[in-house]
């Protein structure tokens, strides 16, 4: 029997279908002409017709995720109940040999019964396929069944099979020859490489213990009591910290519950940017949600909940700031503090 890529490739593009292509995700998939593509600054959006003059539109994410399958999961269903609305089903499907993990959700909106379908493709790569199709819920089925037609002619720009995401292992990161053919190099994670410190430091008192903070230029750390506030010149908004025993596996809790109660302060969410617990120049393991969006008064919002371990004591920094501008002048800043913030008990 032919692999299913074979087979793609024998039947060829459909006529009187358009082509959708993504370098960044390795991947490409057919749609009907009729179907409008529109990309704005977080999403790539198809939107098609439906039989009751409605229109269906599938938003498609290049998302950074390399958690477990459950935690994704687990995820979606946090958000819907957040947002009144109700998880119906969650499974898996395989597609290219990889799991596409799936999430069916019904809720009301306007008076208007709507059903969004959630899928990632949980494929070994820094950015993975994460699509919502949302439409009317008396089309939903025939929504579904478009847009699994589009699926059905996903394949890789490369030609290879994908791999199953395994969150204990190394990324595998493609790069190209001077041919411009695909070639793979593992680069795995240096656990023995030296951690960098800053000559930027300062001690505080907390948890009953002298503990010295390590952090970018630019950076001051104020307050007492267990309650801190970092500051930086060049960074707008509010930027909070707290410390507390732990290790990895209290971060990656703390990490999440940090972020369920940011998401509380949006009304709508523009874009979401997880980033998995990973090693950083600073030795230290930290995990990041960003968000983009506009809270209940409908101004713009940013939050970054940003958490990591030295194994012994976790650090969480909550970054906010209520303008998409000056949250891209600040930026760098706060990416700087997530790679090189550091902090050790002063014996």
């Amino acid at each position: 029997m032919l692999a299913p890529l074979v087979l793609i490739g024998l039947i060829g593009t459909p006529p009187e279908a358009k082509t959708y292509r993504s370098d960044d995700l390795g991947l490409v998939f057919d749609y009907p002409a009729d179907w409008k593509l529109k990309k704005d600054k977080y999403s790539d959006n198809l939107e098609f017709p439906m039989a009751d003059g409605s229109t269906a539109t599938v938003q498609i994410f290049k998302t950074d995720f390399r958690q477990p399958e459950k935690v994704w999961q687990d995820l979606q269903r946090d958000v819907a109940t957040q947002m009144n609305r109700n998880v119906t089903r969650q499974w898996d499907e395989t597609i290219l040999g990889v799991p596409m993990l799936m999430t069916s959700i019904s809720y009301d909106e306007g008076g208007v019964q709507k059903r969004t379908l959630v899928g990632l493709l949980y494929t070994a790569t820094k950015k993975k396929l994460n699509f919502r199709l949302s439409s009317n819920g008396g089309v939903a089925d025939e929504a579904e069944s478009k847009w699994r037609k589009a699926l059905l002619t996903l394949r890789t720009t490369s030609g290879e099979m994908p791999v199953k995401e395994d969150p204990s292992k190394p990324l595998v990161d493609p790069t190209k020859t001077p041919e411009g053919r695909p070639i793979v190099v593992l680069r795995p994670e240096n656990e023995t490489s030296k951690a960098v410190r800053t000559k930027n430091s300062e001690v505080i008192s907390v948890l009953g213990q002298n503990v010295r903070l390590y952090m970018p230029d630019g950076w001051k750390v104020e307050g007492k009591d267990g309650k801190f506030t970092l500051t930086n010149d060049k960074v707008a908004g509010q930027t909070t910290l707290e410390i507390a025993p732990g290790g990895r596996t209290e971060a990656a809790t703390a990490l999440h519950a940090a972020s369920a109660e940011s998401f509380d302060e949006f009304s709508i969410v523009d874009l979401r940017d997880e980033t998995a617990m990973t090693r950083q120049k600073s030795g230290l393991y930290v995990g990041a949600t960003l968000r983009v969006g506009t809270d209940a008064k409908k101004a713009p919002l940013v939050t970054w909940d940003i958490v990591g371990t030295n194994e012994t004591l976790l650090f969480m920094i909550d970054y906010s700031v209520g303008s998409e501008h000056d949250f891209k002048q600040s930026r760098k800043n706060v990416e700087a503090l997530i790679d090189l913030f550091a902090l050790e008990i002063v014996k």
